[in-house]
């Protein structure tokens, strides 16, 4: 009796183990997901170099906690108590970053920055410094879970079968799965980041007030005799093999840099297919932890096929692309199709492999997790940022390509390491290793040969997204169709054209020294505006430089933008160019992007237009892009949030675009006859050939006091713009 009641003790024991760590993985990546949001704006906006830097920094704190607490393992007296004191330092650390992060240091922040460029410090380091500073204590405590919950798993609880550490992950991700989808459907887009970050925080303390109740005199007397027979023994054992990376660790450093790459890969070509959508980004993340997970459960009741698995992964990870293809063309219209399931095969081998490579080597618990996540993590760091840096700017099927190569490098590796016949060569693994580096080689030469052309388009490789030209001119931005090339003067009427006459016919009578445009896309605005003599310089904001070689490559199509000398092309995105050079605009003109797509709240939100206000002079006019192809709610959001932050507010072409201004906009049938008198403008005269006057004056819609209903607005803590159908359903209240 008393042994059945002993194993109940132990199994409650396990599960609320399991329990805390599937709380800690929740939370973990709530945060993740906000913090990444929340901090790139101050780290360069929606570019998606310095949203690596953020991954970068998640990641290089879960290795360097991992490593460190892994080191420490064996000398942890109650490893469950020191689990439950990092689940309250995190509870700490977080609610210090949730205030920190509603505090308003855009100018202090931005002033820092500006000082530090002008001292000739690189904004690419500033931006990674930033973002150590703020993240790398959170996210090392949050590395160092797993190690320390392994330890007190074995010494505390009597886990027994390294298996039983699969488990333990696959909890802890099925956590982070969880955290990953209800944030990124329903959390940040109904409660906004500071609900998501209280949340986080109070899972990360219910997960230690949780293991508090696991100290029972039982627990600390099995842990004491742990200590005193084992201590001394493992901390010697550990300490000389700290540094001696066996073949199963430089695997696993190979498969972190694998894995972690094929997200990014996935991140760049699923929208290709689905569209850049926040659900689209929120569902790959969290399909991708749910195949890993279910890949590390099931390394458990597989024997040892590391090799043949190696070799499946490999094929899967090359089949990719040829999926996207058939997504794209052969099943475009379907949400679910074979190719989509298959996306997510290789994450499920990649789980497989971690699973089995941890358990081929599991003897000291905690110690060995810690190095093996650590190691797994620094890859994980590395690929992140080759194939964001490298792979970004090559055709995006080589990526996956060189990723099944440098799988089957590994298992070759392997399998010569652990071959008797092969062991007396001693030119065998080299020989190896120089085979593959050369076809790596070839593979990154012949997709960086830019533009890459098939019969269907002509694509432009950019860590920002992929660009695509039809042949019949198209532009197609991460799967959507954004613009057309210029064929003649099939540009003028064009909605890009009209977003280049609209504010000129609104602004004052006085010549414009500097312009502005948002987002250059084919240059049609830009280069439309140009054509004003009353319009003296532009300076367009472009955070995709693909398109500096579509204009390359089309310069009539695109007007000769890039050569034109009233034009200043900045490569950079637009949110931060503006907050680090405080030049101000008589005009500037924001271009395409849907409202429904990922970031579109960033470029909406009532802090960047108080950016945008402060960058305009005392009668300047800013033309807003407002598409949301016929969200009424959208139309109601942006307004009312147009309304909270400038006084004058128009809206054109049934609420596609608004104009807005500190000064009263001036819009008149009187006015428009006035600028169309001026016949030495070359723009006046194209707009004339074009339209008539009464063509003109319908552009401006009938005044419509239906936005004041809307109770909400746009803020960088409450994205909610870019989630049409959320906020359609929150509507219904209004």
């Amino acid at each position: 009796m008393k042994t059945s009641e002993s194993g109940k003790n132990v199994k409650s024991r396990e599960n609320l183990l399991f329990l805390t760590l599937f709380l800690s993985g929740f939370a973990g990546l709530v945060n993740q997901v906000v913090w990444q949001r929340a901090i790139k704006i101050y780290l360069g906006g929606a570019d998606a170099i310095s949203s690596m830097i953020v991954v970068l920094v998640f990641m290089t704190g879960l290795g360097l906690g991992s490593l460190v607490i892994g080191k420490k393992a064996s000398s942890l007296k109650n490893p469950i108590r020191s689990l439950a004191k990092i689940e309250a330092a995190l509870f700490v650390v977080n609610i210090l970053v949730l205030l920190l992060l509603q505090i308003d240091m855009s100018d202090s922040v931005f002033a820092f920055q500006r000082a530090a460029i002008s001292l000739g410090v690189p904004i690419k380091l500033l931006y990674a410094l930033t973002g150590i500073a703020l993240l790398i204590i959170p996210c090392s405590l949050m590395g160092m879970t797993m190690p320390v919950a392994s330890e007190g798993a074995h010494r505390q609880l009597q886990f027994a079968n390294s298996w039983l550490v699969d488990h333990m992950f696959f909890i802890n991700t099925a956590g982070a799965f969880c955290g990953a989808v209800l944030t990124g459907l329903k959390l940040l887009p109904f409660y906004g980041q500071t609900f998501c970050l209280s949340i986080a925080a109070v899972l990360n303390l219910s997960a230690a007030l949780l293991l508090l109740t696991l100290r029972t005199s039982e627990i600390e007397k099995t842990a004491a005799a742990a200590d005193e027979s084992s201590h001394d023994s493992n901390d010697t054992q550990q300490f000389s093999r700290w540094w001696h990376f066996r073949d199963e660790e430089m695997a696993t450093f190979f498969l972190g840099f694998v894995s972690l790459g094929y997200e990014m890969y996935l991140f760049r070509v699923i929208p290709l297919v689905s569209e850049p959508l926040p659900h689209t980004f929120a569902l790959i993340l969290s399909f991708y932890l749910l195949a890993w997970a279910c890949g590390v459960l099931l390394s458990g009741h597989l024997k040892d096929v590391v090799l043949p698995t190696i070799i499946i992964g490999a094929l899967t990870v090359s089949f990719t692309p040829l999926s996207i293809m058939y997504d794209r063309l052969v099943a475009p219209d379907q949400s679910f199709t074979i190719g989509t399931m298959s996306y997510y095969l290789p994450c499920a081998v990649f789980g497989i492999l971690f699973g089995q490579l941890l358990n081929r080597f599991i003897k000291n618990w905690g110690a060995d997790v810690g190095k093996f996540m650590g190691l797994n993590t620094i890859g994980s760091c590395i690929g992140v940022v080759v194939t964001t840096m490298i792979g970004g700017n090559i055709y995006h099927a080589f990526n996956a390509w060189i990723f099944a190569v440098i799988m089957l490098g590994v298992g070759i590796w392997l399998f010569l390491r652990n071959s008797k016949a092969a062991r007396g060569n001693r030119y065998c693994i080299p020989g190896a290793a120089a085979a593959i580096i050369a076809v790596l080689s070839l593979l990154v030469i012949h997709g960086s040969v830019a533009p890459h052309t098939n019969k269907q388009y002509t694509t432009y490789s950019d860590p920002v997204g992929i660009t695509e030209i039809t042949p019949e001119g198209n532009m197609i931005w991460d799967g959507l169709w954004h613009s057309a090339l210029s064929n003649g003067r099939s540009h003028i009427g064009s909605h890009n054209w009209i977003l280049a006459v609209v504010p000129v016919l609104c602004a004052p009578d006085t010549p414009i020294d500097d312009a502005m445009i948002v987002g250059l896309g084919t240059g049609i605005t830009a280069a439309t505006l140009a054509k004003s003599s009353q319009i003296k310089k532009i300076r367009s904001y472009e955070i995709n430089r693909s398109i500096k070689l579509i204009m390359q490559e089309y310069p009539k199509q695109t007007l000769g933008i890039l050569t034109n000398p009233k034009s200043e092309i900045i490569w950079q995105d637009a949110r931060t160019g503006m907050a680090l050079d405080e030049k101000k605009f008589q005009l500037i003109s924001q271009q395409p992007l849907y409202l429904m797509q990922a970031g579109s709240s960033n470029l909406l939100s009532e802090e960047y237009l108080r950016l945008v206000s402060k960058r305009l002079t005392d009668n300047g006019i800013f033309l807003v892009y407002a598409n949301s192809k016929g969200n009424q709610a959208q139309q109601m959001v942006v307004r009312k949030t147009l309304e909270s932050v400038f006084p004058y507010c128009m809206s054109f072409m049934n609420g596609y675009m608004y104009v807005v201004s500190r000064s009263p906009i001036v819009f008149t049938r009187e006015s428009v006859e006035r600028k169309l008198a001026a016949d030495d403008d070359e723009l006046i005269k194209e707009i004339k050939a074009r339209m008539t006057l009464d063509e003109i004056m319908k552009l401006q819609d009938t005044p419509d006091d239906s936005w004041k209903k809307c109770p909400i607005t746009v803020k960088d803590n409450f994205p909610i713009l870019e989630y049409s159908s959320e906020l359609t359903e929150l509507s219904q209240s209004w």
